[in-house]
């Protein structure tokens, strides 16, 4: 199953799979190795669609992931550890 799935994907060529029309669907609904539904096919084709669009505006995936990061000041310091006694019992 995984393997169909990579070859759906392109290898998560998203462009690639962007491009994707009627006939590719309709090639893939005939695939044995991955899941046949048009919906789950025609969702994965609009996804790249949208990262395409989400890439375009951002300049690439990852920039956009990266700018939720809280900057370092707006971080809280980690708790102060307590004191612990080398002695036992006390």
């Amino acid at each position: 199953m995984r393997l169909g799935v990579e070859h759906l994907e392109h290898g998560s060529d998203v462009d690639r799979v962007a491009n994707f029309s009627e006939a590719d669907v309709e090639r893939l609904l005939q695939d044995q190795g991955i899941v046949r539904h048009h919906g789950k096919i025609a969702a994965v084709i609009n996804y790249a669609r949208r990262a395409q669009e989400l890439i375009r505006a951002e300049g690439s995936f990852a920039a956009y992931i990266w700018r939720f990061e809280p900057a370092a000041e707006a971080m809280p310091s980690p708790p102060p550890r307590p004191r612990r006694s080398r002695f036992p019992g006390i």
